[in-house]
Parts: C-alpha cells; structure tokens; sequence
C-alpha cells in the first residue's frame, strides 16, 4: 500500500499555483520565528503516453517555494521554463530525447543513437545564491530564476565562468570560508573525451564571483560518473564507482531502441571503487598538499552527507572522514515502472526527533528531487491581504 501510494508521486501536476497556506492543512505549528524559505526542485511533468513513456529523471524540471514568516506559510510552484520546455509545449509533443529515453523521441524505434544531444530538464537542484534562483541538471548549463516570482529568466554560464555546450553539476556543498567567515558555493562538471576523464571545481563566493576553477585529471579513468561531491577544508572528495561503458550493450540493445543510453553504464562489482582528494587552493593554512587517489571496496554513492579532517600528529595530511550512503550495486535500468518491495531491501532505518508540524498541501506533489533553505528571507507577499489568497498562475499542456 504505501508503495503504492509513492508511486502516485510519479504523476504529473500540470497547474501552477500561489497560495497561503491555510490553518486547517497544518497539523501542530509553524513556529512563529521561522523565517525564510525552502526552495525544491523535481521532475514536475511525466510523459506516461504508452507510446513513449519516460523515466521520471527525464521529466521537466518544477520549481516549488515554500516560505515562512510569523507562523504563516506561503506555496508557490512554477515549472522551470527551458528551451526544450517551451518548444515541447508549442508543440504538444515530446521533441527530444533524453539520457533514458529509448528509441526516437517520438516513440518510433528509428532514431539516430550516436546524436546524444539531449534536453536541459533543469530538473534535480536548486539553490538560491547572490539574489538568483538556480535549477540545475547535471546535463547541461543551470537556469536562472527569479526567487520571488520563480519566472525562468534564462540558461546561466554563471557569469561568464561556465563555457557555452558545457555542464555544471546538480550536487553542490555551501561551506563556510575560514578566511573571511562568508559562505561558498561549490560545485563541480565532469568531462569524458579521447584525453582521458577529468573534474573541474568551482568556487564562488556570496556575491556570485568565481573565486577558484581546479581542474583535475582522473588517471586511468576512460569515462566518469559522478553525482555529487564533498567538500573538507584542504580537499575537494569525490567517490568514483566502479562504472564503466558497456559497448555490447550499446551496441545489441540501444541501437534497436531496447535501453537507453544510461542503461548503457553498468556497475562492476569486481573493480574497486576509489576515493578520490583534489587539493582545494587558496587554504589558509598554507599547506600544499598532493592529490590522492584511494582504492576502497567496490561500492557506489549517488548521494553523500559529509566529510571533515582530524589532524594527525607528527603527519603533514590529515585524516579525512567521509560520511556517505554506499550502494552495494546499482542499475540504471530500475525505474517506477519497475520496481517493488524487494529494491528496498537491506536499507537501514530512518531516524527523525519528530516534526514540529506537519503540512498537507491540497494537491499531490510531484516526486521532488533535492531542496534548499534560504534563511531569514521571506519570498511571499507582504500581509495576507495584498494578493488573493489563492491563485492559479497557469496550466501546462500534458504530453
């Protein structure tokens, strides 16, 4: 039953709203000196046309803002409006293709499988950073927006530090700076060519300036897959699973339209996995350290928690503790139309305190993927008489 009941979350909401949040959707209390607001980011329209139904990773990025002041909650939620987006909506239509789309964008089994130009989805981060909302997909550039109204204002080389065609990872790490005592946002692109594999890292500081660019090499690495990364105070920490390229598979099973190009990358229990630390620069400290790369168990990790250093005496590097979700295998041929109780298997418990309250939106959500908190800014009308209390702000055309 309640699997049942998360699968729902796999439908579309094809209304965009703005709305306060009424007394009676809330069980407990929002704390009065709550202020600020939660930023979400997700797969908001699904193409379930059993001609050409998709992975839930290859639907339309949705923007939902939830914001608090003075024990109120105001809900917004607008879908990020990317090009892909607008020209499928003109359409009616599916156009493009996407890293699990099997077969022609249309649903036909004829398609051309060595064009792996894809949609931007902006569909799986979000962040609010120098007075700009930012969707992002680890396929392509972010999309700005506005953080008040959630309007898409456009695809964002960040100021010119990204390159035009390029990628900037959906995972980042918001840190403290231990010069300055301000906040960084870190993040990460990935590269794969004939030279070999390679990681970039960012740095840019609150008012939105690229402060660092590191790239770093991946010896011995012909492809990468990374999906999030960590951050300590002398390294940048990335965890490479044993991931690898299957040409058999592309070549009997994505050509006829039978996977897509993502089920193309399989997991090699018998390869180790490997830590991998990239010396950060600028460091307070002064210390100059040399990049590692760590052989560990074979495992995989599409998300982490955290990391940290513990000085050793007598010892120039320091000890660095990640903390992470490590998968024991993975396949990315399991989707929603696919799995059951038993993909749960194995998971360890979910601890909570409790909540203080709990809200219940009066519409189902769609699966959300990764949010964020903008502390202290309260991104909803001023006073509950200055815009009706509910409005619809627009309806999107299903696929």
């Amino acid at each position: 039953e309640q699997l049942r009941d998360h699968n729902t979350l796999f439908s579309s909401l094809l209304h965009e709203y703005a709305y306060w949040v009424e007394d009676a959707w809330v069980e407990g209390t929002i704390p009065p000196e709550l202020c600020g607001t939660y930023f979400r980011n997700g797969p908001g329209l699904q193409i379930d046309n059993p001609r050409y139904r998709r992975h839930t990773f290859d639907g339309d990025g949705m923007i939902l803002s939830l914001s608090f002041k003075d024990g109120q909650a105001y809900f917004r939620n607008r879908f990020v409006r990317t090009e892909g987006f607008v020209k499928e909506q003109e359409a009616g239509r599916p156009l493009y293709r996407n890293s699990f789309t099997r077969g022609a964008a249309d649903g036909s089994p004829w398609f051309n499988p060595f064009d792996l130009s894809f949609k931007n989805v902006a569909n799986t981060g979000v962040l609010c950073w120098a007075g700009q909302l930012y969707a992002m997909w680890e396929g392509g550039l972010p999309y700005r927006m506005d953080p008040l109204t959630l309007a898409t204002v456009g695809e964002s080389s960040m100021g010119g530090a990204l390159k035009e065609g390029g990628t900037f990872a959906a995972h980042y790490r918001v840190v403290s700076s231990e010069a300055d005592g301000g906040r960084r946002w870190v993040s990460f692109s990935s590269s794969t060519g004939f030279g070999g594999a390679a990681l970039t890292f960012y740095e840019f500081g609150e008012d939105g300036r690229k402060l660092h660019e590191t790239t770093h090499a991946l010896e011995n690495t012909s492809m990468v897959f990374v999906h999030d990364m960590l951050v300590s105070e002398h390294y940048y920490i990335v965890l490479l699973g044993p991931i690898d390229f299957d040409p058999k598979k592309f070549a009997t099973q994505y050509v006829l339209s039978k996977c897509s190009i993502a089920e193309c990358l399989v997991y090699d229990r018998n390869k180790p996995a490997r830590v991998v630390l990239a010396p950060r620069p600028g460091r307070p400290s002064g210390k100059v350290l040399a990049p590692r790369s760590l052989p560990t168990d074979p495992c995989f990790a599409f998300h982490h928690v955290n990391a940290f250093e513990v000085e050793r005496e007598g010892v120039a590097e320091p000890l660095v503790v990640v903390d992470t979700v490590a998968w024991e295998d993975v396949s990315f041929s399991v989707n929603q139309y696919t799995y059951g109780p038993e993909y749960y298997e194995g998971l360890g418990r979910k601890l909570s305190a409790g909540p203080l309250a709990t809200i219940r939106l009066p519409h189902r959500l769609p699966a959300g993927l990764h949010g964020s908190w903008d502390d202290g800014v309260f991104r909803g009308p001023e006073g509950e008489g200055a815009v009706p209390r509910w409005r619809e702000l627009g309806t999107i055309r299903a696929l």
